[in-house]
């Protein structure tokens, strides 16, 4: 992964870095830390030279570690496939939590201060976690910051700004110098990540790199060269912290990032993007396949799919998008005569997530959407597989082995020999595997490299995976578990009466103040047997002014309500999936508790308003067939939180077992095997 940053003039010393991840990253000081990431994960070699190097356009080449053809960059010899996204650390404002998300963007398959200028930090995350850096150090670099980045004292020279003019090129002139030496210090020439440089932000002409820079040394090409990089929004958004953004814009700049503003990737998006990044990096042949114009009919028989031929010089890429035969709109990638580590795969309508050798066997993993049929084909030479799992067909035509097989969640091995495995996932099941390179001798690292494909492992781990590790004959995996809410501590809402001022009009009272409950969030769980028959569920809560929401039905998302400052209380109507008659399901409500009225007014009950479930109904039930339990802080009036006292926390899992506090029991720490 490769990640880039521009940094921006702010005032005087001020220097802004805005990550915006490009595959590479460089550090732009607080100015604007602009940092572009770029996927490492794609440093995919052929092996050798690039067929041209860097031309002496007005000197000759100061180095030969990056390097370019017409394709793409190279790094030591090695293609490197720019998969790129975004990445501010000034968003995120703890240098101790960025390695966390540098190891999450190379998970993906991609590639404090001292003071305002101490970028050290970062770039030994980067390093840490394989990331090369882009340096992208504007002045300007947009990233919806107040002014782009450039500091306000601009605003009082007479110049426009971002131009040619001497006034604004004055005014750039230690910024540029300062950033400069910065970036030249963690250049990879030294050691550093940083192996590209892009002045400014979205200039579209080479003259314009000469607006801010005034680059007059010699390495600045008459002929620009044209490169594949893939640029992407950004993969982490962070948070606008203080005055920081533009008026039109949030405090969450989390803008549906991979990775969400909590760190946590439990988006699809991180999932799919996984999926992308890992089939690129496996795939070097594409890096030089040369991408034609979309057509209907002329490689499908179905005219409303369109196809693109990306040809290589062995390997074909097939991109269809469309109405196939699959569920909805969608788009998918088929290869032909794909290499799989010196086996020929001759076709495969499923989508490949990444192959490896292990020793002198390959082993590859295909994947396809839920109850999608798919096909590939092997040469008869292979022999036939043997298979684990049911539902697939296999086939001899001519010199060709043809294997038949639907997606399910069930698992599906073939086993040709010592030559191949063939892993059959179903989309969502691949979603759960990680791809990890164990590190090499410097300056390789843990940087990702084509020729690490018979140093890597395939491992099956649920949430994430962050790096492994081989000491003798144990191999070391570091990772994260996503534990699932605790409720062993759920109060039963027994209560048939209430002193509260409003009437029950629930068979027993889900009033949280009425089980203990007076802060924070609340968690509602109702348990009933369906008939088969249920379409709809009505929720009425209060939780007081902006309060919010969600509701789930055991697994699936059923909806929610955000919250306003306008409404105490909310009525709400959800659809319900076709549920099984005799089936036992569970509906979960969490919201939020906003506090309680102050009562200014002398006997005006306003601080006893109830906060939580005021009514519900399930179509085609008594109220009374559903049981409810609910939970809040730990302990409730019992609170164990002796120090803070009883309004520090609410219902969530993290705050019951204490993880917020600055010293958690040890009795969180859990140590296990990855295969319980």
């Amino acid at each position: 992964m490769l990640y880039g940053f521009r940094p921006i003039l702010l005032s005087g010393l001020e220097l802004l870095i805005v990550i915006s991840l490009v595959m590479v990253c460089l550090a732009q000081l607080f100015l604007l830390f602009s940092f572009l990431w770029l996927d490492i994960s794609s440093a995919l070699s052929f092996g050798g030279k690039p067929n041209s190097l860097i031309k002496p356009y007005r000197a000759v080449p100061l180095q030969d570690i990056v390097t370019w053809d017409a394709h793409s960059i190279f790094v030591r010899g090695e293609r490197i496939l720019f998969y790129s996204g975004e990445f501010h650390p000034f968003r995120l404002p703890s240098p101790g939590l960025w390695l966390d998300v540098f190891q999450k963007i190379r998970a993906l398959g991609h590639v404090s201060f001292d003071g305002v200028f101490a970028l050290e930090p970062f770039f030994e995350a980067a390093t840490e976690a394989g990331i090369y850096l882009l340096a992208r150090p504007g002045p300007y670099i947009n990233s919806e910051l107040s002014g782009g980045g450039l500091p306000g004292w601009l605003q009082r020279i007479k110049a426009p700004v971002r131009t040619a003019t001497q006034e604004f090129l004055n005014a750039t002139e230690k910024y540029v110098e300062t950033v400069g030496s910065i970036i030249a210090k963690a250049q990879i020439t030294n050691g550093g990540p940083v192996i590209l440089f892009q002045p400014e932000n979205e200039y579209t002409s080479p003259l314009a790199v000469q607006i801010c820079w005034n680059l007059r040394n010699s390495w600045i090409p008459n002929t620009w060269p044209t490169l594949r990089i893939n640029t992407g929004e950004r993969t982490y958004g962070g948070t606008n912290w203080g005055n920081m953004g533009h008026p039109l814009g949030y405090t969450s700049y989390d803008h549906g990032a991979a990775v969400k503003e909590d760190r946590t990737i439990v988006r699809e998006k991180y999932s799919e993007a996984k999926l992308e990044a890992h089939f690129l990096q496996a795939s070097p042949a594409y890096l030089t396949a040369i991408p034609g114009n979309p057509t209907y009919g002329a490689y499908a028989q179905n005219v409303d799919v369109a196809v693109t031929l990306l040809s290589g010089a062995k390997t074909q890429f097939y991109v269809t998008g469309g109405s196939l035969t699959l569920y909805g709109r969608d788009s998918k990638i088929h290869v032909v005569d794909y290499d799989v580590g010196g086996i020929n795969l001759i076709y495969s309508s499923a989508e490949i997530y990444t192959w490896k050798r292990s020793g002198n066997k390959s082993v590859l993993l295909l994947y396809g959407g839920e109850r999608e049929t798919h096909e590939f084909a092997l040469s008869s030479e292979l022999g036939k597989p043997s298979v684990e799992g049911n539902g697939v067909k296999i086939t001899q035509k001519g010199s060709e082995t043809i294997v038949q097989w639907t997606a399910t969640p069930s698992r599906k091995v073939l086993h040709y020999g010592q030559s191949l495995d063939v892993y059959l996932l179903w989309r969502n099941d691949a979603y759960n595997y990680w791809v990890l390179d164990l590190p090499a001798p410097a300056p390789m690292g843990n940087y990702t490299s084509f020729s690490k494909a018979n140093s890597s492992v395939i491992v099956k781990a649920g949430y994430i995976l962050r790096s492994a590790a081989v000491s003798g004959t144990t191999l070391y995996l570091t990772g994260d578990l996503m534990l699932r809410q605790n409720f062993r501590y759920e109060t039963e809402c027994t209560y048939r009466t209430s002193n509260n001022p409003r009437n029950l009009t629930t068979p027993t009272s889900l009033y949280g103040g009425d089980y203990g409950f007076h802060a924070g969030s609340l968690i509602y769980r109702g348990h009933f047997t369906a008939t088969g028959h249920e379409r709809t569920f009505n929720l009425s809560t209060q939780g007081g002014f902006a309060f919010g929401h969600t509701v789930w039905l055991n697994k699936a998302f059923l909806g929610s309500w955000p919250g306003i400052d306008a409404y105490e209380n909310y009525n709400q109507t959800f659809n319900l999936p076709s549920l099984i008659g005799g089936g036992q399901y569970v509906l979960t409500v969490v919201m939020d508790h906003m506090g309680m009225y102050m009562e200014f007014v002398v006997g005006s009950n306003t601080m006893k308003a109830p906060r939580g479930i005021l009514d519900y109904s399930l179509e085609g039930h008594a109220k009374s067939d559903v049981v409810w339990k609910m939970t809040g802080n730990l302990g409730g009036e019992q609170y164990r939180d002796l120090v803070r006292g009883p309004l520090n926390e609410g219902a969530m899992y993290a705050e019951r077992q204490g993880y917020h506090l600055p010293d958690p029991s040890s009795q969180i720490i859990i140590i296990t095997s990855p295969a319980k």
